[in-house]
């Protein structure tokens, strides 16, 4: 419907209400006209219709007036739409290098997703954007295009929650002036955001979905308390949340005089291509493979590794037999949280990789890669190993510092899409295992996690772990189906864990 439709259906809505009932809602809606000031009219317009649909639907539900007036008070839109904020972000070295790889077709996305129990109601989650937006400094936020690099700046707008259209992680707009670095979507009983990653990783993003869908219930009259991995979204955002992790590690290295040493060639070397011939639509499919998290771990531990040791081997090995070249390596890209290292909470970006490297066998052992695996993950994971890849991007970025933004976006989207891609098999992002509030925890019936399609790569797999399901996510870009059967048939499962 129209805003127009809105508004009228609303005015004739409330006419059959009492006489004292009106007067406080007319009260109410006056208030808070007076918190979005600062917002063009047809914004103020758009603002003030999504107050109208939401005490429409409290109406239609029949929630008392107390209940609509306290849940939807105004003041949970802070100074947001009335006050001048003159805040923007330099890019940490981490997204400067993601800004550089957008291309027309193609941008570094990636989603969170939680299935509810019951359907989304549209109206009260655009309300719940609408006051959880403010307390996300970071997020509330556009790409803006300087000399020699992009920056973030404050938008303060209304940040509109819409019905899924889209192929999942498709690029967003950014080019455009004053769109969002994210984008909230929601089908039936799913609510889903997508960042672009020059904002934050999985982990902070995971912040931002849970203090959405925690607002959303309390607008549903479910109380939702904060805890330490949700915002209350009338606190004062503190600085420490969108801290430059990369730039605090950097001024300890160099307190602590480490040097950049040389690059190991393997890790530059062309990696094995997964077969398949790529497909125009990207992604292709989105495949979701549910495993009972219990018994995932009681194989693991059989094994005596890790879950994300036992994921990645199995990669490893169904990898080894989808590629058509006898000789070469198979190499994963494995993000790692870098926040432990250096004591920090920050929500933006603070990541750096892991590289697991198996030379392709026709005769391998399945526990011989999980041995090498592990190997690699304690060693790929070590804060020596990870501070050199910081290192190593501070040069990068340092080399590039003087060349104007325009002709660095040139040269590195050709480095980027004919040589980055081409150094790994594929990626798997682990965010872990998701903790939920009893109260939150009982209305969230999944958790999903997926990574937008790689430029190059057949694929790219997260794995994520809520309640009893361990999911992993596969976004394929490959038409063929041999890729699907090997990653996914049982028969594979069991061949290999035998």
């Amino acid at each position: 419907m129209t805003i127009k439709d809105i508004e009228k259906l609303y005015r004739k809505r409330v006419s059959r209400l009492s006489a004292d009932d009106r007067r406080q809602l007319s009260a109410f809606l006056v208030n808070t006209a007076k918190q979005i000031t600062l917002i063009g009219s047809k914004e103020k317009k758009a603002l003030l219709c999504d107050y109208w649909a939401s005490i429409l639907y409290y109406i239609e539900h029949d929630y008392s007036i107390d209940f609509i007036i306290e849940h939807l008070d105004s003041k949970k839109l802070g100074t947001f739409y009335k006050q001048k904020i003159d805040r923007w972000f330099s890019l940490d070295h981490a997204a400067r290098v993601h800004s550089l790889t957008i291309s027309k077709n193609w941008m570094s996305v990636f989603r969170l997703s939680f299935d509810m129990k019951e359907s989304i109601v549209p109206e009260l989650l655009q309300m719940a954007m609408n006051y959880t937006i403010k307390r996300f400094p970071l997020f509330s936020t556009t790409i803006k295009r300087g000399f020699f690099w992009n920056y973030i700046d404050t938008l303060q707008h209304r940040y509109k929650v819409e019905a899924e259209r889209n192929i999942p992680c498709s690029p967003l707009k950014v080019s455009r002036s004053n769109t969002p670095s994210l984008r909230v979507v929601y089908h039936k009983k799913r609510v889903s955001i997508e960042y672009f990653h020059i904002l934050t990783d999985g982990l902070g993003g995971m912040v931002f979905l849970k203090t959405l869908v925690a607002e959303y219930l309390n607008l549903l009259g479910k109380t939702i308390i904060p805890d330490e991995t949700i915002f209350d979204i009338n606190d004062t955002p503190n600085e420490s949340e969108w801290e430059n992790g990369y730039a605090k590690a950097e001024k300890q290295l160099e307190n602590n005089q480490n040097k950049l040493l040389p690059k190991e060639q393997t890790l530059i070397k062309p990696a094995l291509k997964l077969e398949g011939k790529l497909s125009r639509v990207k992604p292709y499919r989105i495949l979701h493979f549910e495993m009972n998290s219990r018994e995932l771990k009681q194989l693991s531990d059989n094994k005596g590794v890790k879950v994300t040791t036992l994921i990645l081997g199995f990669l490893v090995a169904t990898s080894i037999e989808s590629t058509r070249k006898k000789k070469g390596l198979i190499k994963i890209q494995v993000p790692v949280n870098m926040r432990p290292y250096y004591n920090s909470n920050t929500i933006a970006n603070f990541t750096q990789y892991c590289i697991i490297k198996i030379e392709k066998q026709n005769d391998f052992d399945f526990n011989t890669i999980l041995k090498s695996v592990e190997t690699q993950l304690i060693r790929g994971t070590s804060a020596d190993v990870q501070n050199q890849g910081i290192l190593r991007t501070k040069q990068l970025v340092t080399k590039l510092k003087w060349i104007p933004l325009s002709i660095k976006r040139i040269v590195f989207r050709l480095v980027s899409h004919t040589i980055k891609d081409r150094v790994y098999t594929t990626s798997l992002s682990n965010l872990g295992i998701i903790r939920l509030p009893k109260e939150l925890g009982n209305q969230v019936d999944k958790a999903q996690f997926l990574l937008g399609a790689p430029s190059i790569n057949r694929e790219s797999c997260t794995l994520i772990t809520y309640g009893d399901t361990t999911t992993l996510t596969i976004t394929k870009v490959s038409r063929s189906p041999v890729l699907k059967k090997r990653r996914f048939s049982r028969s594979a499962w069991r061949s290999q864990l035998a």
